[in-house]
């Protein structure tokens, strides 16, 4: 049915009414339970009426119900000028509508149906009628100033409404009762308004402002915000006598000129640490000799002996057999005396390497030295690739007792930071209520004071003073995997908090975590949590009402806490070279040891990761792919290893299986022995994908054969500059400190040696007026093919080698003939 106005309807009935045609239509309809009286706009149908056909009961349609459904008209009685209908059964308290069958001529069609509702007045089972007692219209809204939002503008609010509704409170002083709870209440709002801010600020990692709103927030996926890093400084300690001191005997100071003496007692570091001085203390026991203040290097004789840019040995002088070196020292080169003019304040003092033993020293004599009547002994000593030379360092004499350089041993770790003397008492662990759970309004209680109508709050100390020391791990003198270049490379991530709490009800320590995710509910952990200005809260686990906590336990209710750390950290640790200049040494050691300095500057000292650094990090930082599928994954994830120059993946079908082939060419050209292929499939082996083998083999080498012809200057010897030539393009260091032409890490797989880069390099040599190459081509290929194309090219897996070892022919041959010259 359509739905029309009642304004329209009522005008088709006035129209209808005033029209001549013999037309009726229905002019409405009164319910009465499941009774109705029907009335028509004209005379009722029927005998005399309009139309003159009598309507029966199938003539009418009852549609629609929710509930009930299937009404229909059952008797039809003339009422006057109405019909008195009566229908099956009541109807429910939806619009029903009652429609003359279109069939009958006779009525107008838009009047033959009228909607009604058999429930217009309420049921006597329903109470619908309205109260008869309305409320009272609402009091006007009172006038507040809702933009107050802290205690000042609180107070002005309610001291404005009290005096519009309590007039007679005049008085305003402070110790009256009114203006006191006034002011509590102001100051309720001011906390409660800081409180709603701060939700709203610290609910998202990019408006944070708190340090640790942002760890939080990063931890959610996967980012762990670091908190500096302590500096590590490798220190050179003199002995007079030899003796192993614990890392506890010695402590390590910055130039401090009040303390005046070099050596100390240990004693006075409180003192040092107060004026400013830099305190860094040993991580490890260690074994000091007088031997290994002071080691000559040994020259062979010859006054202008280097130890070339990428040397991994050197040759100690031992002539008293007091040196008790072992794999694992730590050792440090320094070059004394400029070689140009051997004058000790014109040595370079970068000229300074830290090197590590790989193994004990293997002693030799020199039988053309003589002392003390038998030949002197030396030592060769062997560190690792990682610790290779970065510099040519001169290690011969200009003249007796003036060596060009010399070695530094007693070298002992130590971190930069400060263990406090006393242990700082936290207070005691309150009785813990979860603060989110509000007591039962309905149980009684005695009256409480203002302060105890606060929730209890959890038990989270703070450290009385800033800058809690993050440092690196233990160190282990005796292990010689860890090379010197290492030691002082700090990951700031992997730094973890030198602290620990005891307490009277627990015998063992509570240990610090960076998270308590992996941890029990019954472990004695906890969590500190570092401020942007340095100071630390201690976080535990939390329990919730009756749920005990999951990770991390709990503090007992009376459980008294002390804590035991270190201070100092970050960018401020890394001192100069020379900067430490006095040992605070314990009664044990204080009278064997001489003096200390740092050689090299301490290093790895890193500050706080800041808010404004997370929120660039770590949206990205899960971007990084944690598997590897295809072949570039692979390759991908060898490329990243710090020992591997380049790697080359190939997948092939072993008729059951799919299998991962890698070549890999490791830095320096060193052998892809067996411990290197373990210990890259162990660094592959989280990532790689299942179901797929994974072997690592060696690169294919393809040696070259290069012949060169140079045309000499009239003004440089021939020999010098075939010299030249052959440093040029040999596999190792120029003069210069530069790679070689052919230096294993300046060709990897699929290289392409140009024959124009050969003329430049020669061409670049002093004494070379012309260069003329004879021969240029694989071992085993045509010459004139390369020659006339000026390249050559190598597959996926090969690299190219030059070695121009004569006891190696198979890894190339290089002849170079020089003509001319004086």
């Amino acid at each position: 049915m359509a739905l029309r106005t009642r304004s329209f309807l009522d005008e088709r009935r006035e129209m209808l009414a005033a029209s001549p045609a013999a037309v009726n239509g229905i002019a409405g309809i009164e319910i009465t339970g499941a009774a109705a009286i029907l009335r028509f706009v004209k005379d009722t149908p029927g005998a005399g009426g309009v139309p003159n056909v009598a309507l029966g009961p199938s003539d009418f349609q009852v549609i629609g119900g929710d509930r009930i459904r299937g009404v229909a008209v059952e008797t039809i009685t003339p009422n006057g000028d109405d019909l008195l209908l009566t229908f099956s059964r009541e109807g429910d308290f939806s619009t029903y509508t009652l429609v003359i069958d279109p069939a009958l001529p006779g009525y107008d069609p838009i009047l033959r149906e009228i909607p009604f509702r058999f429930r217009v007045h309420c049921d006597t089972d329903l109470d619908c009628e309205a109260d008869p007692d309305l409320p009272p219209a609402p009091p006007p809204e009172p006038r507040l100033d809702y933009l107050a939002r802290d205690y000042e503008s609180y107070r002005a609010m309610m001291l404005d409404r009290l005096a519009v509704t309590t007039p007679t409170m005049t008085e305003r002083h402070p110790a009256s009762l009114e203006m006191t709870i006034v002011e509590w209440m102001a100051a309720l709002g001011d906390e409660l308004s800081y409180k709603l801010d701060k939700v709203a600020t610290e609910y998202s990692l990019e408006t944070a402002r708190l340090r640790q709103s942002a760890a939080r927030h990063a931890q959610l996926i996967g980012y762990a915000m670091h908190n500096g890093a302590s500096a590590r400084v490798l220190a050179q300690v003199n002995v007079s006598t030899a003796f192993a001191p614990s890392a506890s005997d010695l402590t390590f100071v910055t130039n401090m000129p009040s303390l005046g003496a070099p050596v100390v007692a240990q004693t006075r570091l409180a003192e040092a640490h107060a004026n400013g001085a830099l305190i860094f203390e040993p991580k490890h026991d260690m074994t000091l000799t007088p031997a290994h203040n002071r080691i000559a290097l040994h020259h062979w004789g010859d006054p202008d002996a280097i130890l070339a840019e990428g040397a991994t040995e050197a040759w100690l002088r031992d002539p008293d057999q007091v040196l008790t070196l072992s794999a694992g020292d730590l050792l440090i080169l320094v070059e004394e005396r400029d070689p140009a003019t051997g004058q000790a304040a014109d040595a370079d003092p970068t000229h300074r390497q830290a090197v590590r033993l790989i193994a004990d020293p293997e002693t030799v004599e020199d039988p053309l030295e003589i002392v003390d009547g038998s030949p002197l002994r030396v030592h060769r000593i062997t560190w690792a690739a990682n610790d290779a030379l970065g510099f040519s360092l001169c290690v011969g004499a200009r003249a007796a007792g003036q060596e060009l350089a010399h070695i530094l041993g007693n070298i002992v770790v130590a971190d930069h930071g400060y263990t406090l003397e006393n242990n700082e008492p936290l207070g005691i662990a309150p009785l813990r209520t979860d603060p989110e759970l509000v007591a039962d309004p309905a149980l009684p209680g005695p009256p409480k004071s203002l302060a105890a109508l606060d929730r209890a709050r959890p038990f989270a100390p703070r450290l009385q003073h800033k800058d809690l020391t993050f440092s690196a791990g233990p160190f282990t003198p005796g292990d010689p995997t860890l090379p010197a270049s290492q030691i002082t490379a700090i990951d700031p991530g992997q730094t973890r908090a030198d602290i620990y709490l005891s307490s009277t009800l627990e015998p063992d320590r509570w240990a610090a975590r960076r998270d308590l995710l992996e941890d029990g509910p019954n472990a004695l952990v906890f969590v500190p949590e570092v401020t942007a200005d340095g100071t630390t809260t201690l976080r535990f686990g939390r329990s919730h009402g009756d749920i005990s906590s999951t990770h991390g336990k709990t503090p007992v209710a009376g459980d008294e806490f002390a804590a035991h750390y270190r201070i100092g950290t970050g960018p401020s640790g890394n001192i100069g070279a020379g900067a430490l200049a006095h040992i605070a040494a314990s009664p044990l050691a204080i009278g064997n040891v001489i003096s200390v300095t740092n050689p090299l500057p301490a290093a790895g000292g890193t500050g706080r990761e800041t808010i404004a650094e997370v929120r660039q990090r770590a949206p990205v930082s899960f971007h990084k792919q944690q598997r590897a599928v295809t072949l570039a994954d692979y390759e991908n994830l060898l490329n990243a290893h710090p020992e591997v120059q380049r790697a080359h993946a190939r997948k092939r079908w072993l008729g059951g299986w799919s299998a991962i082939f890698l070549s890999v060419d490791r830095i320096g050209s060193m052998d892809v022995d067996d411990a290197f292929k373990e210990m890259l499939l162990n660094y592959i082996e989280p990532q790689r994908m299942m179901g797929h083998d994974v072997t690592i083999d060696a690169p294919i080498y393809v040696p070259l054969t290069v012949a060169l012809k140079a045309c000499v200057a009239d003004d440089h010897f021939a020999e010098d500059v075939e010299d030249a030539l052959q440093e040029a393009f040999s596999t190792g260091y120029q003069r210069n400190g530069e790679k070689a032409f052919f230096h294993p890490d300046n060709v990897t797989f699929s290289s392409r040696i140009y024959l124009s880069h050969i003329y430049r390099q020669a061409m670049a040599i002093p004494g070379v007026r012309d260069i003329h190459v004879l021969d240029f081509r694989r071992a085993a290929a045509n010459a004139t093919q390369a020659i006339d194309e000026g390249l050559l090219t190598f597959g996926p897996r090969e690299i190219p080698v030059l070695a121009n070892d004569p006891n190696y022919p198979d890894q190339g041959r290089l002849t170079i003939t020089a003509e001319g010259g004086r």
